[in-house]
């Protein structure tokens, strides 16, 4: 299967909440992230994620866009993010800005 993303990925570990169930994701772009779950949302489901990124709760339209079997017991979940609120695209924008530099670090 080909890759479809037209977004860099972040490893970015993250505390979510969804419904009020918090999980944690696993990887973050501009354009949605992977977070992991036990008992995934249907592809197609849509929802608001409300996300810690660094000091910043920020809330988050999703749609589940795939399923990728993470062993026996959870499963990552793709999430699309729908049309993001000023405060939460700014909150983003400067979570992925940190998580490029700290990568680049890693790397030099």
């Amino acid at each position: 299967m080909a890759d479809r993303r037209t977004c860099d990925r972040y490893r970015s570990l993250n505390f979510v909440s969804i419904d009020g169930r918090m999980y944690r994701t696993l990887d973050l772009s501009d354009g949605g992230m992977m977070i992991e779950m036990r008992y995934p949302p249907p592809l197609g489901a849509q929802f608001e994620v409300v996300a810690a990124l660094g000091e910043e709760i920020v809330r988050f339209p999703v749609e589940v866009m795939r399923h990728v079997e993470r062993g026996k017991l959870w499963t990552g979940v793709g999430v699309r993010f729908g049309k993001l609120a000023r405060r939460a695209s700014s909150a983003l924008e400067r979570h992925i800005i940190a998580r490029r530099i700290a990568e680049a670090k890693a790397k030099a």
